[in-house]
Protein backbone atom coordinates (compact mmCIF):
# COMPACT_ATOMS: atom_id res chain seq x y z
CA UNK A 1 0.00 0.00 0.00
CA UNK A 2 1.56 3.56 -1.23
CA UNK A 3 1.97 5.60 2.20
CA UNK A 4 1.62 9.26 2.00
CA UNK A 5 5.06 11.22 1.77
CA UNK A 6 4.72 12.45 5.49
CA UNK A 7 5.58 8.65 6.74
CA UNK A 8 9.15 7.60 7.43
CA UNK A 9 9.90 4.07 5.17
CA UNK A 10 10.95 2.58 8.49
CA UNK A 11 9.01 -0.42 10.13
CA UNK A 12 7.17 0.32 13.42
CA UNK A 13 10.29 -1.47 15.22
CA UNK A 14 12.71 0.42 13.67
CA UNK A 15 11.32 3.78 14.21
CA UNK A 16 9.93 2.88 18.15
CA UNK A 17 13.32 1.81 19.11
CA UNK A 18 15.15 5.10 17.16
CA UNK A 19 12.94 7.67 18.57
CA UNK A 20 13.48 6.35 22.45
CA UNK A 21 16.44 8.45 22.38
CA UNK A 22 15.65 11.56 20.13
CA UNK A 23 13.30 13.16 22.61
CA UNK A 24 10.54 13.59 19.40
CA UNK A 25 7.28 12.10 19.40
CA UNK A 26 6.57 8.75 17.39
CA UNK A 27 2.95 8.66 15.71
CA UNK A 28 1.97 5.89 14.18
CA UNK A 29 -0.97 5.21 11.99
CA UNK A 30 -3.04 2.47 12.10
CA UNK A 31 -4.23 2.09 8.30
CA UNK A 32 -6.03 -0.55 6.17
CA UNK A 33 -6.34 -0.63 1.80
CA UNK A 34 -9.45 -1.16 2.65
CA UNK A 35 -10.52 2.12 4.92
CA UNK A 36 -12.24 4.71 3.70
CA UNK A 37 -11.68 7.11 6.59
CA UNK A 38 -8.46 6.25 6.11
CA UNK A 39 -8.32 6.71 2.79
CA UNK A 40 -9.82 9.78 3.44
CA UNK A 41 -6.98 11.02 5.81
CA UNK A 42 -4.34 10.03 3.48
CA UNK A 43 -5.57 12.53 1.16
CA UNK A 44 -6.71 15.30 2.86
CA UNK A 45 -5.29 14.90 6.76
CA UNK A 46 -1.86 13.54 5.92
CA UNK A 47 -1.13 15.82 2.98
CA UNK A 48 -1.87 19.10 4.59
CA UNK A 49 0.85 21.55 4.99
CA UNK A 50 0.30 22.02 8.71
CA UNK A 51 0.71 18.66 9.51
CA UNK A 52 3.38 17.74 7.69
CA UNK A 53 5.51 21.21 9.04
CA UNK A 54 3.85 19.98 12.63
CA UNK A 55 5.33 16.39 12.59
CA UNK A 56 8.84 17.61 10.74
CA UNK A 57 9.31 19.79 13.48
CA UNK A 58 8.12 17.32 16.64
CA UNK A 59 7.63 13.93 15.91
CA UNK A 60 8.55 10.87 13.24
CA UNK A 61 5.84 9.40 11.75
CA UNK A 62 5.11 6.22 10.05
CA UNK A 63 2.14 4.04 8.68
CA UNK A 64 1.21 0.60 9.40
CA UNK A 65 -1.05 -1.54 7.35
CA UNK A 66 -3.05 -3.72 10.15
CA UNK A 67 -3.98 -6.58 7.58
CA UNK A 68 -0.05 -6.84 6.37
CA UNK A 69 1.09 -6.52 10.20
CA UNK A 70 -1.22 -8.12 12.03
CA UNK A 71 1.22 -9.22 14.81
CA UNK A 72 2.28 -5.29 15.03
CA UNK A 73 -2.15 -4.57 15.41
CA UNK A 74 -2.67 -7.26 18.25
CA UNK A 75 0.51 -5.63 19.77
CA UNK A 76 -0.59 -1.94 19.59
CA UNK A 77 -3.98 -3.26 20.90
CA UNK A 78 -5.67 -1.54 17.50
CA UNK A 79 -9.84 -2.75 17.22
CA UNK A 80 -10.57 0.18 14.68
CA UNK A 81 -9.09 2.29 11.79
CA UNK A 82 -8.22 4.85 10.99
CA UNK A 83 -6.24 4.57 15.16
CA UNK A 84 -3.11 7.29 15.80
CA UNK A 85 -0.89 5.97 18.69
CA UNK A 86 1.52 8.92 20.05
CA UNK A 87 4.67 7.53 21.74
CA UNK A 88 7.66 9.36 23.62
CA UNK A 89 10.55 7.33 24.37
CA UNK A 90 9.37 4.25 23.76
CA UNK A 91 6.04 4.75 25.97
CA UNK A 92 2.49 5.18 24.48
CA UNK A 93 0.98 8.67 25.34
CA UNK A 94 -2.64 8.89 24.03
CA UNK A 95 -4.25 7.63 21.04
CA UNK A 96 -7.36 8.89 18.43
CA UNK A 97 -9.83 6.58 16.72
CA UNK A 98 -11.34 7.87 13.50
CA UNK A 99 -10.97 9.99 10.75
CA UNK A 100 -9.80 13.41 12.34
CA UNK A 101 -8.98 16.68 10.00
CA UNK A 102 -5.93 18.57 10.00
CA UNK A 103 -6.88 20.98 12.91
CA UNK A 104 -7.96 17.88 15.08
CA UNK A 105 -5.27 16.37 14.46
CA UNK A 106 -2.81 19.20 14.86
CA UNK A 107 -4.70 19.91 18.42
CA UNK A 108 -4.51 16.98 19.46
CA UNK A 109 -0.94 16.64 18.69
CA UNK A 110 0.03 20.11 20.58
CA UNK A 111 -2.36 18.59 23.72
CA UNK A 112 0.24 15.41 23.70
CA UNK A 113 3.32 17.50 23.80
CA UNK A 114 1.72 19.60 26.31
CA UNK A 115 1.27 16.24 28.27
CA UNK A 116 -2.45 16.76 27.96
CA UNK A 117 -4.73 13.60 26.80
CA UNK A 118 -7.66 13.54 24.24
CA UNK A 119 -9.13 12.27 27.58
CA UNK A 120 -8.38 15.91 28.93
CA UNK A 121 -9.28 17.51 26.03
CA UNK A 122 -12.84 16.14 25.13
CA UNK A 123 -13.48 16.27 29.07
CA UNK A 124 -13.28 20.00 29.29
CA UNK A 125 -15.61 20.05 25.88
CA UNK A 126 -18.22 18.21 28.76
CA UNK A 127 -17.61 20.53 31.37
CA UNK A 128 -17.95 23.61 29.23
CA UNK A 129 -21.24 22.88 28.20
CA UNK A 130 -22.71 19.55 30.18
CA UNK A 131 -25.83 19.22 28.34
CA UNK A 132 -23.96 18.93 24.78
CA UNK A 133 -24.32 14.86 23.95
CA UNK A 134 -22.44 14.40 21.70
CA UNK A 135 -19.11 15.53 23.50
CA UNK A 136 -19.90 13.13 26.43
CA UNK A 137 -20.78 10.32 23.41
CA UNK A 138 -17.70 11.39 22.62
CA UNK A 139 -16.16 11.01 25.99
CA UNK A 140 -17.46 7.61 26.19
CA UNK A 141 -15.88 6.45 22.99
CA UNK A 142 -12.51 8.14 23.85
CA UNK A 143 -12.11 6.67 27.23
CA UNK A 144 -13.23 3.16 25.46
CA UNK A 145 -10.31 4.02 22.64
CA UNK A 146 -7.74 4.18 25.42
CA UNK A 147 -8.48 1.07 27.44
CA UNK A 148 -10.00 3.19 30.24
CA UNK A 149 -12.66 0.60 30.50
CA UNK A 150 -14.52 0.95 33.88
CA UNK A 151 -14.37 4.71 33.17
CA UNK A 152 -16.25 4.37 29.56
CA UNK A 153 -18.42 1.94 31.37
CA UNK A 154 -20.22 4.60 33.63
CA UNK A 155 -20.38 7.13 30.85
CA UNK A 156 -21.98 5.05 28.98
CA UNK A 157 -24.58 3.59 31.51
CA UNK A 158 -25.59 7.45 32.15
CA UNK A 159 -25.71 8.42 28.58
CA UNK A 160 -28.24 4.99 28.01
CA UNK A 161 -30.38 6.73 30.77
CA UNK A 162 -30.00 10.35 30.39
CA UNK A 163 -28.79 10.96 26.34
CA UNK A 164 -32.21 11.42 25.02
CA UNK A 165 -33.85 13.25 27.96
CA UNK A 166 -31.07 16.27 27.23
CA UNK A 167 -30.71 15.75 23.60
CA UNK A 168 -34.14 14.11 22.14
CA UNK A 169 -32.43 14.25 18.50
CA UNK A 170 -29.63 11.87 19.87
CA UNK A 171 -32.17 8.64 19.67
CA UNK A 172 -30.88 7.50 16.20
CA UNK A 173 -26.94 7.53 17.62
CA UNK A 174 -28.20 6.04 21.22
CA UNK A 175 -30.33 3.09 19.02
CA UNK A 176 -27.41 2.47 16.34
CA UNK A 177 -23.96 3.76 17.03
CA UNK A 178 -23.64 3.78 20.59
CA UNK A 179 -25.41 0.26 21.34
CA UNK A 180 -22.42 -0.81 18.59
CA UNK A 181 -19.91 0.17 20.97
CA UNK A 182 -21.64 -1.06 24.00
CA UNK A 183 -21.62 -4.24 22.18
CA UNK A 184 -17.89 -3.88 21.43
CA UNK A 185 -17.02 -2.43 25.17
CA UNK A 186 -19.00 -5.82 26.76
CA UNK A 187 -16.37 -7.96 24.65
CA UNK A 188 -13.00 -6.35 25.72
CA UNK A 189 -14.13 -5.62 29.09
CA UNK A 190 -16.67 -8.16 30.37
CA UNK A 191 -17.53 -6.80 33.59
CA UNK A 192 -19.38 -4.16 32.01
CA UNK A 193 -21.74 -6.88 31.41
CA UNK A 194 -23.56 -6.66 34.70
CA UNK A 195 -23.99 -3.31 34.27
CA UNK A 196 -25.87 -3.28 30.89
CA UNK A 197 -27.74 -5.66 32.57
CA UNK A 198 -28.48 -4.19 35.34
CA UNK A 199 -30.01 -1.40 33.26
CA UNK A 200 -32.28 -3.92 30.77
CA UNK A 201 -33.54 -5.63 33.89
CA UNK A 202 -35.12 -2.06 35.34
CA UNK A 203 -37.70 -2.59 32.47
CA UNK A 204 -38.28 -6.22 33.80
CA UNK A 205 -36.35 -8.95 33.87
CA UNK A 206 -38.50 -11.43 31.86
CA UNK A 207 -39.75 -8.53 29.43
CA UNK A 208 -41.29 -5.83 29.41
CA UNK A 209 -45.23 -5.97 30.18
CA UNK A 210 -47.27 -5.96 26.70
CA UNK A 211 -48.64 -2.17 27.94
CA UNK A 212 -45.29 -0.83 27.97
CA UNK A 213 -44.43 2.00 25.84
CA UNK A 214 -43.05 1.75 22.20
CA UNK A 215 -39.11 3.07 23.67
CA UNK A 216 -39.50 0.56 26.62
CA UNK A 217 -40.12 -2.31 24.46
CA UNK A 218 -37.48 -0.93 22.29
CA UNK A 219 -34.87 -0.39 24.75
CA UNK A 220 -35.39 -3.40 26.28
CA UNK A 221 -34.99 -5.42 22.99
CA UNK A 222 -31.96 -3.70 21.74
CA UNK A 223 -30.11 -4.29 25.28
CA UNK A 224 -30.92 -7.43 25.56
CA UNK A 225 -29.35 -8.11 21.52
CA UNK A 226 -26.49 -6.44 22.50
CA UNK A 227 -25.68 -8.65 25.70
CA UNK A 228 -26.63 -11.73 23.39
CA UNK A 229 -29.13 -12.80 25.13
CA UNK A 230 -31.79 -13.71 21.90
CA UNK A 231 -33.24 -16.37 23.46
CA UNK A 232 -34.31 -14.30 26.56
CA UNK A 233 -35.77 -11.88 23.93
CA UNK A 234 -37.52 -14.59 21.67
CA UNK A 235 -39.39 -16.40 24.72
CA UNK A 236 -40.89 -12.98 25.73
CA UNK A 237 -42.12 -12.54 22.40
CA UNK A 238 -43.44 -16.07 22.02
CA UNK A 239 -45.34 -15.07 25.52
CA UNK A 240 -46.85 -11.57 24.00
CA UNK A 241 -46.95 -11.98 20.27
CA UNK A 242 -50.72 -11.88 19.95
CA UNK A 243 -50.77 -8.90 22.48
CA UNK A 244 -47.89 -6.76 20.38
CA UNK A 245 -49.35 -7.45 17.21
CA UNK A 246 -52.89 -5.99 18.42
CA UNK A 247 -50.61 -2.76 18.64
CA UNK A 248 -49.86 -1.40 15.40
CA UNK A 249 -47.79 1.62 16.94
CA UNK A 250 -45.59 -1.04 18.15
CA UNK A 251 -45.29 -2.46 14.37
CA UNK A 252 -42.26 -0.58 13.19
CA UNK A 253 -39.96 -0.70 16.07
CA UNK A 254 -40.51 -4.51 16.75
CA UNK A 255 -39.85 -5.11 13.11
CA UNK A 256 -36.54 -3.11 13.12
CA UNK A 257 -35.45 -4.70 16.76
CA UNK A 258 -36.75 -8.49 15.88
CA UNK A 259 -36.28 -9.09 12.39
CA UNK A 260 -33.14 -9.66 12.70
CA UNK A 261 -33.20 -12.16 15.37
CA UNK A 262 -36.55 -13.97 13.63
CA UNK A 263 -33.75 -14.49 10.19
CA UNK A 264 -31.60 -15.78 12.49
CA UNK A 265 -33.92 -18.32 13.67
CA UNK A 266 -35.72 -18.99 10.47
CA UNK A 267 -39.05 -17.89 11.71
CA UNK A 268 -40.20 -17.17 8.57
CA UNK A 269 -43.95 -16.67 9.44
CA UNK A 270 -43.42 -14.53 12.34
CA UNK A 271 -41.80 -12.33 10.22
CA UNK A 272 -44.66 -11.89 7.87
CA UNK A 273 -46.70 -11.03 10.29
CA UNK A 274 -45.30 -7.47 10.45
CA UNK A 275 -46.26 -6.92 6.93
CA UNK A 276 -49.70 -6.05 7.29
CA UNK A 277 -49.85 -4.15 4.23
CA UNK A 278 -47.08 -5.90 2.10
CA UNK A 279 -46.73 -2.86 -0.91
CA UNK A 280 -46.43 -0.05 1.48
CA UNK A 281 -43.91 -1.15 3.42
CA UNK A 282 -41.69 -2.15 0.19
CA UNK A 283 -42.64 1.23 -1.20
CA UNK A 284 -41.68 2.63 2.00
CA UNK A 285 -38.42 0.85 2.06
CA UNK A 286 -37.66 2.33 -1.56
CA UNK A 287 -38.39 5.80 -0.40
CA UNK A 288 -35.77 5.52 2.01
CA UNK A 289 -32.97 4.52 -0.75
CA UNK A 290 -33.90 7.28 -2.77
CA UNK A 291 -33.46 10.02 0.05
CA UNK A 292 -30.74 8.24 0.78
CA UNK A 293 -29.05 8.85 -2.27
CA UNK A 294 -29.85 12.41 -2.59
CA UNK A 295 -27.89 12.94 0.62
CA UNK A 296 -25.12 15.59 0.44
CA UNK A 297 -21.59 14.48 1.32
CA UNK A 298 -18.72 16.51 2.25
CA UNK A 299 -16.23 17.30 -0.61
CA UNK A 300 -13.61 15.37 0.90
CA UNK A 301 -15.92 12.20 0.97
CA UNK A 302 -17.54 12.35 -2.43
CA UNK A 303 -15.24 8.85 -3.34
CA UNK A 304 -17.84 7.38 -0.99
CA UNK A 305 -20.64 8.48 -2.76
CA UNK A 306 -20.72 5.15 -5.03
CA UNK A 307 -20.37 2.86 -2.37
CA UNK A 308 -23.07 4.14 -0.33
CA UNK A 309 -25.30 4.02 -3.06
CA UNK A 310 -24.24 0.40 -3.49
CA UNK A 311 -25.12 -0.22 -0.08
CA UNK A 312 -28.56 1.96 0.07
CA UNK A 313 -29.58 -0.39 -2.62
CA UNK A 314 -28.57 -3.74 -1.63
CA UNK A 315 -30.83 -3.09 1.89
CA UNK A 316 -33.59 -2.30 -0.40
CA UNK A 317 -33.39 -5.29 -2.15
CA UNK A 318 -32.95 -6.90 1.38
CA UNK A 319 -35.98 -5.48 2.53
CA UNK A 320 -37.53 -6.46 -0.77
CA UNK A 321 -36.62 -10.07 -0.52
CA UNK A 322 -37.41 -10.60 3.15
CA UNK A 323 -41.26 -9.42 2.49
CA UNK A 324 -41.42 -11.37 -0.82
CA UNK A 325 -40.29 -14.63 0.95
CA UNK A 326 -41.92 -14.42 4.45
CA UNK A 327 -44.92 -13.99 2.71
CA UNK A 328 -44.58 -17.08 0.84
CA UNK A 329 -43.43 -19.02 3.57
CA UNK A 330 -46.76 -17.72 5.34
CA UNK A 331 -48.68 -18.93 2.08
CA UNK A 332 -49.93 -15.90 1.47
CA UNK A 333 -49.06 -16.52 -1.61
CA UNK A 334 -51.39 -13.71 -3.46
CA UNK A 335 -49.61 -11.08 -1.65
CA UNK A 336 -46.37 -12.54 -2.07
CA UNK A 337 -46.51 -12.26 -5.76
CA UNK A 338 -47.74 -8.47 -5.87
CA UNK A 339 -44.85 -7.88 -4.13
CA UNK A 340 -42.50 -9.65 -5.86
CA UNK A 341 -43.78 -7.90 -9.18
CA UNK A 342 -43.35 -4.45 -7.33
CA UNK A 343 -39.77 -5.20 -6.31
CA UNK A 344 -38.94 -6.36 -9.73
CA UNK A 345 -40.36 -2.95 -11.13
CA UNK A 346 -38.64 -0.76 -8.14
CA UNK A 347 -35.74 -2.48 -8.87
CA UNK A 348 -35.13 -4.48 -11.70
CA UNK A 349 -32.16 -6.53 -12.58
CA UNK A 350 -29.79 -9.31 -11.80
CA UNK A 351 -28.84 -8.05 -8.29
CA UNK A 352 -32.35 -7.85 -7.09
CA UNK A 353 -32.90 -11.64 -8.43
CA UNK A 354 -30.00 -12.59 -6.50
CA UNK A 355 -31.25 -11.59 -3.49
CA UNK A 356 -34.72 -12.47 -4.21
CA UNK A 357 -33.13 -16.62 -5.10
CA UNK A 358 -30.56 -16.45 -2.28
CA UNK A 359 -33.86 -15.08 0.39
CA UNK A 360 -36.15 -17.85 -0.89
CA UNK A 361 -33.09 -20.58 -0.69
CA UNK A 362 -32.51 -20.16 2.88
CA UNK A 363 -36.07 -19.87 3.89
CA UNK A 364 -36.82 -23.10 1.79
CA UNK A 365 -39.76 -21.62 -0.51
CA UNK A 366 -39.87 -21.63 -3.86
CA UNK A 367 -40.71 -18.23 -6.31
CA UNK A 368 -43.27 -17.94 -8.33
Amino acid sequence: MSRPAVFASQSYADALAGSKDSGKLLVVDATASWCQPCKVMDRVTWADATVVAWLEEHALAVQIDVDEEKEVATLLGIRSMPTVVAFRGGVELDRVVGLKKPEELVSWLAGVLRGETRVDQVRRSVEANPNDMQARYSLARTLANCGRFEDATNEYAWLWQHMTERQPAMVGVRMSFMLGDIGRLIEDHPPSRKRFAELRDVLGADGVPATATRADVADWIALSVTLGEEDRVLEWFDSRASLLYARPELEATLRLRLVPVLIERARWVDISRFFRDPLTAMRQSHSQLEEGTKRKLPPEMADMRSKMTEALEERFRTDAALIVVSLLAARRESEATAALEEARRLSPGPETERVLLETATKAGVALP
